[in-house]
């Protein structure tokens, strides 16, 4: 293993940290670390609540997405549904909350199956985490 390979797998040490800016959805903070060399730098940390994202099948060849502008890209992209999680919300209820926005447009989501989910250990609030679903559509009620 070279000495750089060693280096990387080394946990970065925080000497401070400085609160930036926080909402209800973000925290930005500013880190001080002594990297595994010995150097200090700047860290720029953001933080952000749990959120789920649904990926609904209306057949193996089809999904459903949602379109809408997006105000920092300027521009408007289609997206897998994604809703954040409110406080002490379990995901799978967060998950149902989305699947229930989506029969709204006429589809019938039946089930959902977690195909990845993000650690929480970066999330900034206690118990929160991201996470995508993947769920079956069986039948479209309009």
């Amino acid at each position: 293993m070279t000495e750089r390979q060693r280096l990387a797998r080394i946990p970065w040490r925080q000497l401070t940290s400085r609160p930036v800016y926080e909402n209800r959805w973000i925290r930005v903070r500013e880190d001080q670390v002594e990297l595994p060399d010995g150097r200090t730098t700047l860290y720029g940390v953001v933080q952000c609540a749990g959120c789920v994202g649904v990926l609904p099948f209306l057949d193996p060849d089809t999904i459903i997405l949602v379109g809408q502008y997006r105000y920092v890209a300027g521009d408007f992209y289609w997206e897998m549904p994604t809703g954040a999680m409110k406080p002490g919300e379990s995901e799978e209820a967060a998950v149902q909350r989305e699947l229930a926005e989506i029969s709204r447009t006429g589809f019938a989501p039946s089930h959902a199956v977690p195909i990845r989910r993000s650690s929480s250990r970066y999330a900034p609030f206690p118990s929160t985490r991201s996470s995508a679903w993947s769920s079956a559509t069986r039948s479209r009620t309009r």
